[in-house]
């Protein structure tokens, strides 16, 4: 059975569905006649996007001390976090700190976690260049893969 809205709730809600609909070319709610797009009389508050890079909003530091320029923090999962490392070079080498033990035996990505004695017992390499993990844009992008496939493991 059909339920029946009465006219003149119909003509409210129609009202407010106009009030509310962005006004094409514009990115602000348009107000027409006098009426606000909230109930309380507000008007749209503008909110500025974080400009900090998901490496800044994790906690990583950058050091320039060295050549090449490397960024020190943690690869960070659901379950644990992981040491990490990372060199500013062309392409960006990635490191990690004991990773977990399936990630470098029987994970998928086994082939690309190589050890790194050059940084000390316990580091791993990362390479990218494969069509299974390509190269990431940016280290941004790098860090999240990374967090992903450990997860994973």
């Amino acid at each position: 059975m059909a339920m029946r809205i009465p006219k003149e709730s119909l003509k409210k809600l129609k009202k407010l569905l106009f009030l509310t609909r962005p006004v094409r070319g514009s990115t602000t709610v348009a107000s027409t006649n006098g009426y606000t797009p909230f109930a309380n009389g507000a008007s749209p508050i503008p909110v500025k996007r974080d400009t900090r890079t998901y490496l800044e909003k994790q906690g990583w530091t950058l050091t320039n001390s060295s050549y090449p320029a490397t960024w020190n923090g943690y690869y960070r999962t659901r379950v644990a976090s992981y040491r990490g490392l990372i060199k500013t070079m062309t392409p960006p080498k990635f490191y990690v700190y004991k990773p977990p033990a399936g990630l470098t035996t029987k994970h998928e990505h086994k082939a690309c976690f190589h050890e790194a004695p050059e940084i000390g017992a316990g580091w791993y390499w990362i390479h990218f260049s494969t069509a299974l993990n390509p190269t990431p844009r940016d280290l941004d992008s790098g860090v999240i893969k990374l967090e992903r496939i450990l997860y994973e493991a």
